[in-house]
This record gives structure tokens, C-alpha cells and sequence, in this order.
């Protein structure tokens, strides 16, 4: 048998105006009072909860309280008053206002008071009796019920119980049903975790329009992974323009709640600074990142030393680092976001490398000093590896390239990688795509739906 604690009584419940708010009651007063609550359910409600908290004029008798809602929760048939007595009961038992706890009885009153479980207030009651009950068939049950109710404890308990197969049979679809469920509620830990699922394509379909409404809905509740997360999206691309000024807001936010993977991603930004002091930031973000066990971070630490980015070339510490990172055993201990793809099941979660966003910043470099065709090498591999922000910036490379060379043929090139970074969730690629097909004649639309197809085959998955 298992029960939850959730909070404590509290003020679950409005007086009536029988009982008068800021009056102490004379014995008088309260004698006609218990005479009326024998036949007013409601009245008999106010008078036990009153006594149990010592408010609207009554003194805290919690064993006086206790018998008026004892007569109560034993009306038949059950109604709401009853309800809501047994479920008063139920949380003295399981502790509440310094109660013994009596788990057997917590659970025979929960067990009443889950009649009316939709009863602002009464939705633990279920969730109280499902914990407890060692019946599969009950326990989700009393567990839909509550949930059903708008209880978001009993939504992720069935999340839970349905991701991992405990007590129920495992069915992914009907636990990110729940998730949602809670999501919806405004709980910040589901949004989160619904947002790495759409982020990642785990258990739900990859969809970064999603993952960024979620994410962001966590983030703005302070939740640290969400902020990291959403720093990401912003910093690669992912279902967003990229904005670095963006990306580092969230990162820095996350990063106050000593979350690492938005420490190593600050101090990378960091790193890109001309300002030295920002520089040297940068450094020792990254070697926190490293040391706390980013395999990334450690890899970056090698090529700063070995560089002289922010500090001297120091071939000794780069040695360090690189003793460091081969040390990591845990390749997705990369917090950039780790590698490309993990196979879970039958089922690719895709990720993007350190040396695929390398790639691509490497082509953003060379496209600022229009070096056409370096920028082109690199956004290409970081394409290939379906990286959508760098699909995107390589059909404005090949328009670029177009107009300089006046090669009407690179302009179906643009077209695919426009077409596939729109795939891929970036809004800018569809002000292209829509240029294109404005001015290309059909003949060469059709030869840019055609390669648009061979890429969608060979970029890596």
C-alpha cells in the first residue's frame, strides 16, 4: 500500500454565510448551529472543516471536527457535501494538521470522496485510492479518474506507468497522451519533456514547431532544460531563424541554475566575441562544461589550446584536454546536443554533431568574406548531415553563386536545398522556394523537384 502526501488541507473550501468570518461564536451560537447542521449537509460541512482549521469564529477542536464529518461521510447515497467530508478525512489520516497517520483509513474515506472526484478539490481523492490499491484493473481506474479530473499528479503517474510498463501494459502513444494532458495544465516539467520528445523525434514524430511551442512554454516557468533547450534551438536553427543575441539570453538564464549543457553552449557564444574578457569567459564556461563530463566541451578545450582562442596556445594543456575527452566514455555526454543519430527501438532519435555545427560556422565564415565556393564545401557536409539551418543558408550560397557565374543550372540547386530546409522547419527557406517558382521556367522546376528527391534519399537520417 502506498500513499502520497500532496500539500496539506489548506483553504480547499469557502464558509457559507451561516458561519461569520472574524466573529469568535459564543457556546450559544454554536449549540444552534450543530442543531441546524442535522439537517443542513452543507452547514455540517463548514462547522467540522471550521473546527479542524480554527477559522470563521470556531476554536480548533480538530476531534469535534472530525465527528461532524464523520456523520457526514457516512450519508447514503454519497453527495457532495459527503464527499468532500470524506475527503477532509482522508488527508487528516494521511497526516495533515499533525494527524496520526491511519493509511487504512485515508484510504476507505479517499475511497468515498472519489465518488465525486470532479468536485473542485476532490481530484487527489482517485489518485490517493489508485497509489494504494495493489488491484492493476483499480489502479488505473482510479488513476483515469483523477487525471480525467485535472489532477496533473495522477496524469504523469499514468505517463510513467505507461512509458515504462509498470502495472500497465507499455503503450508509448497513451503516455505522451498524458503528458500532454499535464502539459496542457501548465506543468513545466511535462512541457519540457513533450518538447524534447518533438525535439528529438523520441516516441513522438521529430517537429520542431512543436518543440519550440512547448519549450518555450517551459522556459518561461524557469525550467533550466527548456531554457538550454530553447537556446539551442535558437543558436542552431532548429524550428527557429538562428539568433545568437536570443540563443545567449537563454543560455545565460539557464546557466545561473548551473545547468551545463547551457554552460558549454554560452561559452562557445562566448568564444565567437572580439571582446577578449568575454573571450576568457567563454574558456572557463567551457572547461566547467568539460570537467562536469561534456565529452564536447572537452574536445573544444583541446582545439582553444591548441589555437590560442581566448588564451595562449598552450600545447601541454591541450595534450590535458584531450587526455580529458578520451577519458568520456559517454559520447552523448556531448552537450551540444551529442551525435547524429541513436536508434531507440525502431525508431531514430536525430541529433546534430559538434563537427556538423563546426562545418557549418566554417561556411557562414567563408559566405561572410564571399568566398563562394569554401562557403559551399562546408555547408555541404553540414547539409548532408541534415542540418536545417545550414540547408537553408547553402541555397543562398548557390544563388549567390548563380548570379556570379551566370549559371542558371545552380539556380535548381538552391531551389532543392531551399525546398528540404523548409522540410526542415526553417520559415525563411519558404520565401525562396516561393521566389523560385516564380521565376524558373517548368522545365527546370521539375528538374529541381527531381534533385530535390535524390537529396532527400542520400541526406543522412
Amino acid at each position: 500500500m502506498k500513499l502520497v502526501v500532496i500539500g496539506i488541507l489548506g483553504s480547499l473550501f469557502l464558509f457559507s454565510s451561516s458561519l461569520q468570518a472574524n466573529e469568535s461564536l459564543t457556546s450559544n451560537q454554536i449549540e444552534n448551529l450543530e442543531i441546524q447542521a442535522a439537517t443542513n449537509d452543507e452547514l455540517a460541512f463548514q462547522l467540522g472543516y471550521g473546527f479542524i482549521q480554527g477559522t470563521q469564529g470556531l476554536h480548533k477542536d480538530i476531534e469535534r471536527g472530525k465527528s461532524h464529518l464523520k456523520k457526514l461521510a457516512a450519508r447514503y447515497p454519497v453527495n457532495h457535501n459527503a464527499a468532500k467530508a470524506a475527503f477532509v478525512l482522508g488527508k487528516l489520516y494521511l497526516g495533515a494538521e499533525e494527524h496520526i497517520v491511519v493509511k487504512e483509513s485515508a484510504i476507505k474515506y479517499f475511497r468515498i470522496a472519489s465518488q465525486y472526484a470532479e468536485v473542485d478539490g476532490l481530484a487527489e481523492a482517485p489518485y490517493q485510492v489508485a497509489m494504494a490499491s495493489e488491484d492493476d484493473e483499480e489502479y488505473l481506474e482510479q488513476m483515469k479518474k483523477a487525471g480525467n479530473a485535472g489532477f496533473v499528479p495522477a496524469m504523469l503517474q499514468l505517463f510513467v506507468s505507461y512509458m515504462n510498463g509498470q502495472r500497465l501494459y507499455k503503450n508509448e502513444k497513451a503516455a505522451v497522451a498524458w503528458l500532454k494532458k499535464a502539459a496542457h495544465k501548465g506543468h513545466a516539467e511535462a512541457q519540457a519533456e513533450l518538447g524534447t520528445y518533438f525535439f528529438n523525434g523520441e516516441i513522438a514524430y521529430k517537429d520542431y514547431e512543436r518543440a519550440y511551442y512547448w519549450t518555450v512554454r517551459a522556459a518561461e516557468q524557469n525550467h533550466s532544460g527548456a531554457q538550454a533547450q530553447l537556446g539551442l534551438m535558437y543558436k542552431l536553427g532548429l524550428g527557429r531563424p538562428v539568433n545568437k543575441q536570443k540563443a545567449r539570453l537563454w543560455f545565460e538564464r539557464a546557466h545561473l541554475q548551473s545547468n551545463m549543457l547551457a554552460t558549454e553552449n554560452l561559452g562557445g557564444l562566448l568564444l565567437e566575441s572580439s571582446d577578449k574578457a568575454e573571450q576568457k569567459q567563454g574558456v572557463d564556461m567551457m572547461a566547467t562544461a568539460a570537467e562536469a563530463g561534456a565529452k564536447s566541451a572537452a574536445i573544444q578545450m583541446v582545439r582553444i589550446y591548441e589555437k590560442g582562442i581566448g588564451v595562449d596556445k598552450d600545447i601541454d594543456q591541450a595534450m590535458k584536454w584531450k587526455n580529458r575527452a578520451s577519458s568520456i566514455d559517454d559520447v552523448e555526454g556531448s552537450n551540444l546536443i551529442g551525435v547524429n543519430k541513436v536508434t531507440r527501438d525502431d525508431k531514430k532519435a536525430y541529433k546534430v554533431s559538434l563537427q556538423t555545427v563546426e562545418q557549418y560556422e566554417l561556411g557562414i565564415e567563408a559566405a561572410k568574406s564571399e568566398s563562394w565556393q569554401i562557403a559551399k564545401e562546408h555547408l555541404t557536409k553540414a547539409a548532408m548531415d541534415n542540418y536545417p539551418a545550414a540547408q537553408l543558408d547553402l541555397a543562398r550560397v548557390y544563388i549567390s553563386i548563380a548570379q556570379k557565374q551566370q549559371d542558371a543550372a545552380l539556380y535548381e540547386k538552391a531551389f532543392a536545398w531551399a525546398k528540404i530546409a523548409l522540410d526542415g522547419k526553417q520559415p525563411e527557406a519558404k520565401i525562396l522556394v516561393d521566389k523560385l517558382t516564380e521565376v524558373l521556367p517548368t522545365k527546370m522546376l521539375e528538374d529541381s523537384l527531381r534533385q530535390y528527391n535524390l537529396l532527400k534519399v542520400k541526406i543522412v537520417k
